[in-house]
């Protein structure tokens, strides 16, 4: 028996939502009409007040009374982890084994379905008793979980590519197929690596207007922002630099699947040795902890008469020690004003600075093309600037360098940054160091550029404190 509510008939929609709005519903068991004119409802306490609910007025209607409600649908289904384990443990018993505790405990409580094919951490069917049952352990497992493929994951590959370890465990192959916003991708989870995480960001190239540029994408991988720019944003060609065999073979495959083959060029290796020169109109930085391996060569895509925009990639740590002021000992800050009433954030850079960032080079042109060297520092990639600058300066064929005493200028809307969530300071901090950066990239010979941020993305969030971040940049040649 069931403590219920008795309601007319009439009134049952309305008194259980009200019921749910209080917590007050059974969903376990099913309503239950008692005659032609009243419904029995079932709830979970024993007596309720009428105050609370606001049916004080509705009384004597609206009684409590013991009733026997059937269970509902929902309270019957048994929850999937809780059926592969009976499904398996009976599969055993017919099979001769013992079922024991620790067997049923390296049983999966989750999982991962990428259509048909089910995915396991690394902590599921690690005994060897699974391997020795073989296929038709396996057909029970897809049977449970409905699914015709499985495969176990462990940890990422320090080959260079963060490829995946993943074994197939059952099944001939492991392509499968993801669709967002009307864009398949498509690629072998056993070689490749797909980010959910960045939907938001795939979700707001598509809306960009990119009708007729020329994009590159670097660090394409298997197309999580080129496909976005051919399908949705009406870019006239993409560029896609990737040297991953496993992500190109990826790329391709998807391409031809999104009919836009024809608008892509696929550069496949180091993205500092195959990147073109004097092409973009826009470039696409996707790497992250940290882009700024590739930002030199980014700076060398853009069309040199005309520049484009950067859209930068990188993890920011809030709440860090080293983020809490905003400007450097290395900056000489002066704050302008340019025609349209915005702040010009101007810098002149000083000896420390110049030393971090314009080191001399003194390498000749058999450096042209090399990658470089980067080291770690806190976490985040550095670019060795010796070799790095030097192919950014050689491809633009001007081996002159920055004058010290030059000026760069970024300008800054401190006041009012574009940024998709509550600015932190933190943010801006990062902003104004990667623009001060690049506009020393761009910066040769006797030409400057203006910088301007346009927009600070927040994509996501990591524990404890980190954020991923895109910063656009508009960068232009002052001729």
């Amino acid at each position: 028996m069931t403590s219920a509510l008795i309601v007319k008939k009439e009134e049952t929609q309305t008194m259980r939502h009200k019921l749910q709005k209080f917590g007050f519903w059974d969903s376990k068991r099913r309503l239950k009409q008692l005659s032609a004119e009243y419904v029995a409802i079932p709830i979970t306490v024993d007596a309720l007040s009428w105050t609370d609910l606001g049916l004080h007025d509705r009384c004597p209607p609206c009684q409590v009374k013991e009733v026997d409600l059937a269970p509902s649908k929902t309270s019957r289904l048994e929850p999937p982890a809780d059926n592969l384990k009976r499904h398996v443990a009976r599969f055993l018993t017919d099979s001769g084994r013992v079922v024991s505790p620790e067997l049923l405990a390296d049983l999966p409580s989750h999982w991962e379905k990428h259509g048909d094919l089910i995915l396991f951490s690394n902590s599921a069917f690690t005994s060897d008793v699974w391997s020795q049952l073989g296929s038709p352990l396996w057909k029970v497992v897809c049977q449970c979980l409905v699914g015709s493929r499985l495969a176990r994951k462990s940890s990422i590959s320090a080959d260079g590519f963060r490829s995946p370890q993943v074994a197939l465990l059952y099944g001939d192959n492991g392509w499968v197929e993801h669709v967002d916003n009307g864009i398949r991708y498509s690629y072998d989870v056993t070689r490749c690596m797909f980010s959910i995480g960045n939907i938001t960001e795939k979700l707001r190239v598509g809306q960009m207007a990119c009708k007729g540029e020329t994009v590159v994408d670097l660090y394409a991988g298997i197309g999580y922002f080129t496909l976005p720019y051919l399908v949705h944003a009406g870019a006239g060609r993409v560029i896609a630099c990737e040297w991953n065999p496993a992500s190109v073979d990826a790329l391709r495959r998807n391409l031809h699947l999104n009919r836009v083959l024809d608008r892509c060029t696929v550069y496949i290796g180091d993205n500092r040795q195959v990147c073109p020169v004097d092409v973009a109109d826009r470039v696409n930085l996707g790497l992250i902890p940290s882009s700024e391996v590739g930002w030199p060569v980014a700076c060398a895509a853009l069309k040199a008469d005309s520049g484009g925009i950067l859209h930068i990639h990188g993890n920011v740590t809030s709440k860090h020690p080293a983020c809490n002021t905003h400007d450097t000992d290395d900056l000489d800050h002066t704050v302008t004003e340019d025609g349209q009433g915005h702040p010009t954030f101007s810098v002149h850079k000083t000896a420390a600075l110049m030393t971090q960032l314009n080191t001399a080079c003194t390498c000749n042109n058999k450096h042209v093309g090399r990658c470089s060297e980067n080291t770690q520092e806190g976490g985040a990639l550095i670019i060795s600037s010796e070799i790095d600058r030097c192919h950014f300066e050689h491809s633009r064929s001007n081996p002159k360098h920055s004058n010290s005493n030059s000026k760069v200028k970024t300008k800054v809307d401190r006041r009012n940054v574009s940024c998709n969530k509550k600015l932190r300071p933190e943010w801006l901090s990062w902003s104004r160091e990667v623009t001060v950066k690049i506009n020393s990239l761009l910066e040769h010979g006797k030409n400057t550029w203006t910088v301007t941020i346009l927009h600070i993305e927040h994509v996501k969030s990591y524990a404890p404190h980190i954020d991923h971040l895109v910063l656009d940049l508009d960068c232009r040649p002052n001729i």
